[in-house]
């Protein structure tokens, strides 16, 4: 692994103590469209395990997979119960209004993310709405 190579990074936590893992990621390829659709499964915004990146990835896993299979997209986008935008099931939603980029709110159900100014390559301010 070079120092300059993405990693996927893994904490645990077991009774014998903390485990840690590392695995590299593959290389990221230029994307020139990127196709999505809406989950038809709704975020539910009181469950807890949506509310961080776990290893319980099912829930957004398998709408994706069943969505590539049927229609050849890349992504699928989740709602949550009050119809409002949460997710991707791999992906941030950012939306650009008046200069500033801005996440769902952690009460729609998104996972909580501390948004960088690194992922904006214009440096556009970001806030979570």
């Amino acid at each position: 692994m070079t120092t300059d190579q993405l990693t996927k990074v893994l904490f645990g936590k077991r009774r014998s103590g903390v485990t840690i893992s590392a695995t590299p990621l593959p290389e990221t390829r230029a994307i020139s469209e990127f196709r999505f659709i809406i989950a038809p499964e709704r975020v539910e915004t009181g469950n807890r395990y949506l509310y961080h990146k776990t290893t319980r990835r099912d829930f957004y896993d398998e709408p994706r997979k069943r969505a590539h299979d049927a229609s050849g997209v890349d992504e699928v986008v989740f709602l949550n119960e009050r119809g409002e935008l949460t997710e991707g099931s791999f992906t941030n939603l950012f939306v650009e209004k008046d200069g500033v980029l801005s996440t769902p709110p952690v009460s729609a159900g998104s996972r909580r993310m501390t948004p960088r100014p690194a992922l904006s390559p214009t440096s556009v301010p970001m806030r979570r709405k």
